[in-house]
């Protein structure tokens, strides 16, 4: 089976985790990313 290469978030994710951050704390670091690219990709 062919793997896909991992999208930007995932990556985001994955990064967090291998740094046992807290859940709470993933979620807050992928809301920020998240805000940031949608806030600039409608300027």
């Amino acid at each position: 089976m062919e793997e896909h290469p991992k999208k930007l978030m995932e990556q985001v994710q994955d990064a967090i985790r291998v740094k046992h951050y807290l859940y709470k704390t993933e979620k807050s670091y992928v809301g920020w990313i998240r805000r940031y690219i949608f806030s600039y990709h409608h300027l």
